[in-house]
């Protein structure tokens, strides 16, 4: 059975150090209890800051991609194969904004 989207929500005790971004995510993710992806060059390079204290899943991981060029989407419960999987965190890079744009950004963008 999988883990309800509700757990992202959930108040857990993380204790993930700072490091490169792939050990911290990784770290992070399973004290969350959920999957992740990002693409390796979006990560490469990149060091991320630790999360200390009792927090849900997604205020753990605002904290650790703070002043980075970073944001996430999440996905709640989905099935492959009628297989249960936990809440699914899509890490990626924020778009530049588009200067002659009018519209404001969705998601917010980076300024170039």
């Amino acid at each position: 059975m999988g883990i309800p989207a509700v757990l992202v929500l959930t108040v857990l005790n993380f204790n993930v150090e700072p490091g490169p971004a792939d050990d911290v995510l990784h770290r992070w993710a399973a004290q969350a209890h959920v999957d992740f992806g990002a693409y390796g060059e979006d990560l490469h390079g990149l060091k991320l800051v630790g999360v200390h204290g009792k927090m849900d899943a997604r205020a753990a991981l605002r904290t650790l991609l703070a002043g980075t060029h970073l944001t996430y989407y999440v996905d709640g419960d989905w099935t492959v194969d009628g297989d249960a999987r936990p809440p699914y965190f899509l890490i990626y890079q924020i778009p530049p904004c588009d200067p002659n744009s009018r519209d404001p950004p969705v998601p917010p963008c980076t300024p170039q």
